[in-house]
């Protein structure tokens, strides 16, 4: 463990208690078709600014509904083939990059298009279902990046707060996917001020945070 890295985490949580309120509201339909090009402009957020983000809804990843997802990237019904390794427990889920072939996310999901042998545009590049860094298809996801590479990217899912950088940001939100095109359905977006400060909402915040702070201090180039 780094030094000082107790310190930091109190100093930011106190940071969050007496961090402004947003400076604006939104509450909007997110289509599911919305990838990484496409993504939505929220609006620009003051520096210490934490927002709380719900997500409601479904969207249709195939357009055949097959496989239908929450904001979490969680299948709503049974998948048949040739998404059946997106059913949880499942023991087909491809290896190529990585893990056991068991489906371990949590209500299943996947990462990885097999068929397509696509990665969504977010999340690391494993098919090691039990790694942290994995984003399941259909999960909504954010940016503070005008141009964001892969890990400027981070997980919202349905419900969960955020602090904004510093020096002020827009946010962008998108629907994590490998090819966007064909996804049917969408997302009921609620952006607004931090509720009642609660342990979990703050630690959720700081874990954002940090994947934003992280992702600009590696300095990687904007992607064309």
């Amino acid at each position: 463990m780094r030094r000082g890295t107790g310190s930091t985490l109190l100093a930011a949580a106190a940071a969050l208690l007496a961090a402004p309120a947003a400076a604006q509201y939104a509450d909007f339909w997110l289509p599911g078709n919305v990838g990484s090009r496409e993504k939505v402009d929220v609006g620009f957020f003051w520096g210490g600014a934490i927002l709380y983000i719900e997500a409601f809804g479904t969207v249709d990843l195939t357009g055949t509904s097959i496989l239908v997802v929450d904001p979490n990237g969680v299948p709503q019904e049974p998948v048949p083939p040739p998404y059946d390794y997106a059913n949880p427990g499942a023991t087909n889920y491809p290896t190529v990059s990585g893990g056991d072939g068991v489906n371990h996310f949590p209500g299943g999901g996947l990462n990885v298009d097999a068929p397509a042998q696509a990665f969504a545009f977010a999340g690391e590049l494993t098919t090691d279902t039990q790694d942290p860094r994995a984003i399941r298809f259909g999960t909504l996801v954010g940016t503070f990046a005008l141009w964001p590479s892969r890990t400027d990217w981070f997980r919202l899912g349905s419900e969960t707060c955020i602090m904004i950088p510093a020096e002020g940001a827009h946010l962008y939100l998108a629907i994590n996917d490998s090819d966007n095109f064909d996804n049917e359905a969408g997302y009921r977006i609620r952006i607004g001020p931090l509720p009642e400060p609660g342990a979990g909402c703050l630690l959720l915040a700081l874990g954002v945070s940090s994947v934003a702070f992280v992702a600009r201090r590696r300095g990687r180039a904007p992607r064309a």
